[in-house]
């Protein structure tokens, strides 16, 4: 839909995909007001927040941030902003928090060739760089283009929280208490993990991720929900862990435990759900699949049906298999098809792993692009193709960018 103004010039837009999952929240935000003085700078301006949630009810925690820095929130529906240029690109980013996990997030630019009022909407593109380490917006110029060769405007860089969705065969919950076991007698876990014989608390605090990579579990196995005219197929999800609430090894062993058999379990169903769940949030995000030695697939698509959707959505997909694979061809071959990054065999390799992953989340973040486009329509420039006025800290960038999930 465009809203046009009374001269029929455009001034504003909004766009709904229809192949995506509808959230149960959504948010918009409008910024207003304000006036130009003396110092060329914007005084003044405040952001109109609005939203509407399925549950009705107000958020329970709100976090603007303007450029990247934190405002002020007194009223969750007018939040003033800091004076601002208008000669040059800004990012308003508003995240609304409510009850049972659900977010609503809003973002509008304002300033630069977009003008004083004039917004715009903002597509995430997930990238890889060097851990921990921000490009500026700067850098990206002319780094990212549209599948027709026209370069991406990129209004904005960000490394907020990532969530891991994590699916879980039912085969493997078995194999990583095996594994348990077979080290409880162990004094002393390699890296400082467990100091005397491993507890119930050394258990939930081992092999945590780091600050601000949060896991949610995803059922593997559907759940039939009856609506009104209809019933639905529900993976049901957990609430959302962060590393303070408990360590991978204890996640994947026994939260949120599911009867130990592989009836109706859908693997490529689940997978495919989670990286869908896992658009509802704009930020940082990747799915982990974890597999027991012999999985069972009731879906009716293959595996790599699955891992192509995540990398059109450009989400990262990581398998694990946990124990010895079966010498069942028709479980090797069920194995073989998701393509598992890792095999562990022991707590020392899951150990290993999950710092391994830890350290590829954290060389993630998210480039904002202006307008609003489907994932696999933007993309990086080749290094042949960079731009001959390019600076020799663009040319090291893009040797160290990559396309998350892709």
């Amino acid at each position: 839909a465009v809203a046009f103004d009374a001269d029929g010039r455009p001034i504003d837009r909004t766009v709904q995909w229809l192949n995506l999952p509808q959230p149960p929240a959504r948010a918009t935000a409008v910024i207003e007001g304000g006036t130009r003085r003396a110092d060329g700078l914007r005084h003044g301006a405040v952001a109109r927040v609005r939203w509407e949630s399925l549950a009705g009810a107000a958020p329970r925690a709100v976090d603007a941030r303007f450029d990247g820095a934190p405002l002020a929130v007194e009223a969750p529906t007018t939040i003033a902003l800091p004076a601002f240029d208008p000669a040059a690109l800004h990012v308003l980013r508003v995240v609304l928090r409510f009850d049972d996990g659900v977010e609503a997030v809003a973002e509008t630019i304002v300033g630069g060739r977009f003008g004083d009022d004039v917004a715009s909407a903002l597509t995430a593109l997930p990238l890889l760089g060097g851990e921990n380490r921000t490009p500026k917006v700067a850098a990206l110029d002319g780094l990212v283009r549209f599948d027709d060769g026209a370069p991406a405007t990129v209004a904005a860089v960000e490394r907020g929280p990532v969530e891991l969705v994590v699916v879980r065969d039912s085969g493997a919950l078995d194999a990583i208490e095996m594994l348990i076991r077979l080290q409880r007698r162990d004094l002393r876990l390699r890296g400082g993990f467990a100091q005397g014989p491993p507890g119930n608390d050394w258990l939930r605090r081992a092999f945590p991720l780091r600050d601000a990579q949060y896991i949610r579990l995803l059922s593997a196995r559907a759940e039939d929900r009856s609506g009104v005219r209809s019933t639905f197929a529900v993976f049901d999800s957990s609430p959302v862990y962060t590393p303070a609430d408990a360590g991978l090894l204890w996640l994947l062993a026994r939260a949120e435990r599911e009867p130990p058999t592989a009836d109706r379990q859908t693997l490529a169903y689940a997978v495919t759900v989670a990286g869908l769940s896992s658009t509802r949030r704009t930020g940082r995000r990747a799915v982990l699949l974890v597999l027991g030695p012999a999985p069972q697939d009731q879906s009716r698509f293959a595996a790599e049906a699955a891992r192509r959707y995540l990398r059109e959505l450009g989400i990262p997909l990581y398998v694990w298999q946990i124990g010895r694979p079966d010498a069942d061809a028709d479980a090797a071959a069920r194995s073989a098809a998701w393509q598992p990054d890792n095999r562990i065999g022991d707590l020392l390799s899951l150990r290993r792993a999950t710092d391994a992953l830890a350290s590829d989340l954290d060389r993630q973040f998210v480039a904002w692009v202006v307008g609003k486009h489907l994932p696999r329509s933007l993309s990086l420039v080749t290094a042949d193709a960079l731009p001959d006025n390019a600076s020799r800290a663009q040319r090291r960038l893009r040797r160290r960018l990559a396309l998350a999930g892709r």
